[in-house]
């Protein structure tokens, strides 16, 4: 390929060309080697913002690291997720599937976004008369049945008469549709002390 025919092909195509240099007095291009790689607008190589968005995703296989089910990493520039517990050594084809982010979300979505409210409400008081350090009472909450997977159930302490520090809940999922607070003091209590649990239960279907 001649020069000139080098210096049309470095002014028609968006890439940056290295490895070519211009003679400033013969207005020439001189072919000197060259390199593999795309520029972006900005400057920077494709290839080192592909390496830097693989590294937002997931860090790149290691031997040196132990793997559980459900972990993630890329290997060889793809994205894979262990389907079996893996411990540190060479890669081991046979414990991961090849996934995409895109597919990874919106399995996530599908699992999140069956779910409703299955009950809401506030437990009767506890500890309604004087009480010491580390005494525990137990109320058990039912609710409905709507073939709910599992339940979740979501609890703050409302104490009237003391600070919240008073006591400290404990929730116990039973079965899919009850479920025991447990509260426990961490100070004495004397009279006029109600502590009452609201709750809200989302079951996950």
């Amino acid at each position: 390929m001649s020069n000139n025919a080098l210096a049309r092909l470095a002014n028609s195509v968006p890439i940056r060309w290295g490895y070519f240099t211009k003679n400033r007095l013969a207005q020439k291009v001189i072919f000197i080697g060259h390199e593999k790689a795309i520029y972006d607008a900005d400057g920077t190589r494709l290839d080192s913002k592909l390496s830097s968005i693989e590294d937002s995703i997931s860090d790149a296989f290691s031997e040196g690291k132990d793997y559980v089910v459900g972990d993630y990493c890329i290997y060889l520039n793809a994205l894979y997720k262990f389907t079996a517990a893996k411990p540190a050594g060479a890669w081991d084809g046979s414990k991961v599937v090849p996934v995409s982010v895109s597919q990874e979300i919106a399995n996530l979505n599908a699992k999140t976004n069956n779910f409703m409210i299955l009950s809401a409400g506030q437990t009767e008081p506890y500890f309604q008369e004087s009480k010491t350090a580390g005494t525990q009472e137990t109320k058990t909450i039912v609710v409905e049945n709507k073939g709910q997977k599992s339940i979740v159930p979501l609890v703050s302490m409302l104490v009237l008469g003391a600070t919240s520090s008073v006591a400290s809940v404990r929730v116990n999922p039973l079965s899919l549709t009850e479920f025991n607070l447990t509260m426990m003091l961490n100070e004495n209590i004397e009279g006029n002390v109600s502590i009452h649990l609201l709750y809200v239960v989302i079951g996950v279907f």
